[in-house]
């Protein structure tokens, strides 16, 4: 339902409804056998749920809040210590030896067991919401990754971000060094063309730019552990095009800059937004129009898109092709721009 149905429509609120807590204000409304406008307390003893800001108690163990939890929902003796050892073996929330406390990513296993662990009570019929999660699959590319773990989610989105920052600072700074350090005189009498030099000072920042990228892709696969489910030359091919629109646009802005300061300043100007509008810690579906409207021209929302589905998706280029047109597009744009700056500087 959360893939099919926007954001705003009232998909929690229904949930909510479902589940007692919200009442409702006409109709009727039955949750396994029970009547929701007069009975809310029994029917929240047959459904089991998990809120969306659903937390354990981090100074617990998981095998103690499973006991807590458990006990909210009427399992006692035997039959929860029966539960709590079939969702263990289900879920390997904790290791053999003992049970640490909660804290971050193990909490959002421990939420999966502890809402399976809401089935209802022997005897009690029905079937509550919880049974189904037995029978669930998780969706590639969720963003979170299993256990909800954040790393699954930012990694692959700062191969692009992070060398975003090192492509634009180097290509902006380019011409204006020469020009601020008197050596753009000597770019007049060589016989290059402005293509040429502009060539030249654009094939350092895209070779770093994937170079980094490079580095934090080790990272990602070795030190943290996030597997690459994609193709690597679909990656690179992808974080190549990025790296051009960035080049494209980091020339542009040494080209107007008259000296090193004022390329990094509009340089620094110009990140911040990219970042925030690019999708790597808000998503992009959950921003205001206007905003949504302004990441279109920003080709790291794009690039980000697609080093998640490339690489923990495991799609081809052709799934990603709405994220490749609009960063060819970029640089088909800002190249040119540059250039022609170039050649106006020149003359």
């Amino acid at each position: 339902m959360s893939q099919s149905v926007r954001a705003g429509a009232g998909k929690t609120t229904t949930f909510r409804m479902l589940r007692g807590l919200r009442p409702a204000t006409s109709g009727h409304l039955r949750v396994a056998g029970v009547n929701l406008r007069d009975a809310r307390a029994e029917a929240r003893r047959k459904v089991g749920y998990v809120a969306q800001k659903f937390s354990l108690y981090g100074n617990l163990t998981v095998a103690e809040n499973m006991r807590f939890f458990g006990g909210a929902y009427g399992l006692h003796g035997a039959a929860l210590r029966e539960r709590t050892r079939e969702v263990l073996d289900q879920f390997h929330p904790v290791p053999a030896g003992g049970a640490p406390a909660v804290r971050g990513a193990d909490a959002g296993l421990a939420g999966r067991a502890a809402a399976q662990l809401h089935a209802l009570p022997a005897g009690g019929g029905g079937h509550g919401a919880a049974d189904l999660l037995g029978h669930a699959q998780p969706v590639p590319g969720q963003p979170g990754g299993p256990a909800l773990q954040t790393r699954w989610n930012i990694l692959p989105g700062l191969m692009a971000a992070l060398s975003m920052l090192q492509t634009l600072l180097l290509s902006a700074l380019s011409v204006a060094r020469e020009r601020e350090q008197g050596s753009f005189d000597q770019l007049l009498v060589t016989p290059m063309s402005p293509l040429e030099i502009m060539a030249g000072k654009a094939l350092a920042p895209v070779l770093i730019g994937l170079a980094q990228s490079s580095i934090i892709l080790l990272v990602t696969a070795l030190w943290f552990k996030v597997p690459l489910a994609g193709s690597l030359p679909a990656l690179y091919a992808g974080l190549a095009l990025f790296t051009v629109a960035c080049v494209g646009i980091g020339l542009s802005i040494s080209a107007v800059s008259r000296n090193m300061q004022q390329a990094t300043l509009y340089t620094f100007v110009l990140i911040m937004p990219m970042m925030l509008l690019s999708g790597l810690a808000t998503p992009v579906d959950n921003m205001p129009p206007l905003l949504r409207a302004l990441t279109l021209a920003n080709p790291l929302r794009f690039a980000i898109d697609l080093a998640r589905r490339i690489y923990l998706e495991g799609v081809g280029l052709d799934a990603v092709a709405y994220d490749l047109w609009p960063m060819a597009l970029i640089a088909a744009l800002t190249l040119p721009l540059a250039a022609w700056l170039f050649r106006h500087r020149l003359a």
